[in-house]
């Protein structure tokens, strides 16, 4: 299990803004009142429905997402819930092993302000939004006989997680981690939050999927150079997936709380990423291209037999 010592440090941040706008006093209102609602769901039993119906032939994943569609969710996915995913307080029931994981967009020209007060507001929007589905989702499938836990992204009720989220996306197949350490959905980009409810349930489950973020990010850095406080790495270069080298990348987390507890809770770095674009079309775009470099030069070996011949990285794209 993770160490919950950095979740309870970052619980007690009180970013700048937060106590500015009355906006952003109502969406943190609504906010501990869906903590509230959601501990009582979670504490609520399940609804008896006898064990044949619940195991009848019946489609959920399709029901599933027809519910969350009717809701507004368009990005969803299912991972298994593995330990090394849970936090040292994390109170989930053992019978639920398996993650819903719920992806929501936040606003293009809102968090192209970052960090600003404009961009904070639409980052607890959508936290609000996350929120409001990790509510109904555990209620619907208690009422249909199933466990289920809700997880909001910001937290339980003592303001810190039970589960670290982005590698349950990732699992999913949603997405993939990025130089920033955070997550990119492959059709939203990295403007997102997410979301998770933990059932027993059993639904088919998605796996990781890699479409080359990662050497992207090897040769992008541009979220480290726009970094005004440099706590990302520029570190890793394509050069060292000829040995099979993939960097894990490390962000300097002090140094980031420290600029983002005073700046409107930053966010410059997915804001500059050239996968945060305008459109959903233009985030796939862009995926889409870097999938097709990567399998054509790095997967095939034929970025190894440039770097053989000594040919510049800039003629290889």
């Amino acid at each position: 299990m993770l160490d919950e010592t950095k979740q309870i440090e970052l619980s007690k941040i009180r970013v700048q803004g937060s106590r500015e706008s009355d906006e952003i006093i109502r969406i943190r209102n609504k906010i501990e009142a869906q903590k509230r609602i959601l501990q009582k769901i979670n504490a609520s039993e399940i609804l008896e429905i006898p064990f044949e119906r619940k195991n009848e032939n019946k489609d959920w994943k399709a029901e599933i997402d027809r519910k969350l569609k009717s809701w507004g969710v368009k990005r969803w996915g299912v991972a298994p819930l593995l330990k090394e995913y849970l936090f040292q307080n994390a109170s989930v029931d053992p019978l639920e092993s398996l993650a819903i994981v719920i992806v929501v967009p936040m606003r293009y020209e809102e968090m192209k302000t970052a960090p600003s007060l404009r961009s904070l507001i639409e980052i607890m929007r959508a936290y609000a939004e996350v929120g409001h589905y990790v509510i109904q989702l555990p209620e619907f499938l208690k009422k249909n006989g199933f466990h289920a836990t809700g997880h909001h992204p910001l937290g339980n009720t003592r303001e810190y997680h039970q589960i670290l989220m982005p590698p349950l996306a990732h699992a999913a197949g949603l997405g993939e981690k990025g130089r920033t350490g955070l997550f990119i959905d492959h059709e939203l980009g990295p403007l997102v939050r997410i979301g998770v409810v933990t059932t027993d349930l059993s639904l088919p489950m998605g796996s990781p999927v890699d479409k080359g973020i990662a050497a992207f990010c090897h040769r992008c850095k541009l979220c480290a150079v726009k970094c005004p406080v440099q706590a990302l790495p520029l570190e890793g270069a394509l050069e060292q997936y000829k040995k099979g080298i993939k960097i894990d990348f490390k962000v300097n987390g002090d140094r980031c709380i420290k600029y983002f507890s005073k700046h409107y809770g930053c966010g410059k770095c997915i804001s500059e990423c050239l996968l945060a674009q305008p459109t959903r079309e233009e985030v796939k775009k862009r995926i889409d291209r870097i999938e097709t470099w990567y399998h054509r030069w790095i997967l095939s070996g034929e970025l190894q037999k440039m770097l053989e011949t000594e040919m510049p990285l800039e003629t290889q794209a």
